[in-house]
């Protein structure tokens, strides 16, 4: 598990980090509300490269939400945007009680430019 966000972390903002090869989530917030998580990259290293094994090297989920609220993925500008990519599985998961939460801006299974792809396993 990457950096995870449990009950009594409300508020938490995240941003500017890259987190890859965790085994479950890269990023997670369980029962626990109003985070954002802007500006990172997600399943990839900070060259925008995927982690120690290129093709899926992200580990397994990129942002996991289970029974998270009102979290914001993302955002408005470019300096906002995720870029969530080589992960093996989804890369946003929301499961069980996620709910009020935005995905905002993000760039899901591409490359940090925006244009040629870097997929995950099961892009969302």
């Amino acid at each position: 598990m990457g950096l995870h966000f449990a009950s009594g972390s409300n508020g938490s903002v995240v941003r500017g980090l890259a987190l890859s090869n965790f085994g479950r989530g890269q990023l997670s917030a369980v029962q626990s509300s109003n985070h954002i998580f802007a500006g990172n990259y997600i399943g990839l290293r900070p060259d925008g490269l995927g982690g120690s094994n290129f093709a899926r090297g992200g580990g397994n989920v990129g942002i996991r939400l289970y029974y998270a609220q009102n979290v914001i993925i993302g955002g408005t500008t470019p300096t906002d945007r995720n870029v969530i990519s080589g992960v093996n599985n989804d890369g946003v998961q929301m499961e069980d009680g996620a709910a009020y939460n935005h995905v905002i801006g993000n760039y899901i299974g591409l490359h940090p430019n925006g244009v040629d792809r870097r997929q995950c396993q099961r892009p969302n």
